[in-house]
């Protein structure tokens, strides 16, 4: 029930192409870890499946709010952890940009969708992320956890960003994430927002208090 060459009640073999990193069988069904850049969104009842059928990249929120981070690479860390303790495997960066560093420098820019961990898309590429201050909106919010848990609706749920609409630094970083105290601001944005909103609110965050990352494969 666990051999990748004899997978599930009819003895198949789990498929393995330019994008499957591991065929895994687990309890007589095929399910891959994926090359970067690929996901498997069609899981198999028994043996094989479609292989990682879905181009795309996965983004998640933190499942627990954080002080302001001492660092992009404290940020990066905290979103690697994060993705370790759902075991998503995979390497991550976190949403955020700093005085002289943007998130679009920093991390990947994709040209194929982004989803949540529960599968539904949140943007079409990279282009899609950056536009949402012309009007186009995210098909859905990063609020999904890392463990795969939407965070209720109703709650006020800021994140670190430090990051504009378009993807360049705002400049409100708690002076370049070192500043965790009261006499400091950040731009945040909200989980639950589809808007500018997801990146930049219309307000600035005070740097002593807790707030979520966002976190994107790359």
């Amino acid at each position: 029930m666990s051999d990748p060459l004899n997978c599930g009640d009819c003895g198949s073999v789990c498929l393995e192409d330019e994008t499957v990193k591991t065929a895994l069988c687990e309890e007589g069904v095929c399910r891959p870890v994926c090359e970067p850049g690929f996901l498997d969104h069609v899981e198999a009842s028994n043996g094989p499946d479609s292989n990682c059928e879905t181009a795309g990249w996965r983004v998640f929120v933190t499942g627990a709010q954080i002080g302001a981070p001492m660092s992009l690479s404290d940020a990066d860390g905290k979103c690697q952890m994060a993705a370790m303790s759902g075991q998503l495997g995979g390497n991550w960066k976190a949403w955020l940009s700093e005085s002289n560093t943007s998130v679009t420098e920093r991390l990947f820019n994709s040209d194929v969708p982004y989803y949540r961990l529960d599968q539904l898309e949140v943007a079409s590429s990279w282009d899609h992320l950056v536009d949402t201050g012309n009007g186009v909106p995210l098909f859905n919010p990063i609020n999904v956890t890392q463990a795969g848990l939407v965070l209720p609706p109703d709650n006020f749920d800021p994140v670190w960003t430090g990051t504009t609409p378009s993807g360049a630094q705002s400049l409100a970083d708690c002076d370049s994430w070192t500043l965790p105290d009261p006499s400091g601001t950040a731009t945040a944005g909200h989980a639950h927002s589809t808007e500018p909103g997801w990146t930049a609110l219309n307000m600035k965050y005070a740097c002593n208090q807790q707030a979520r990352l966002y976190c994107f494969e790359q």
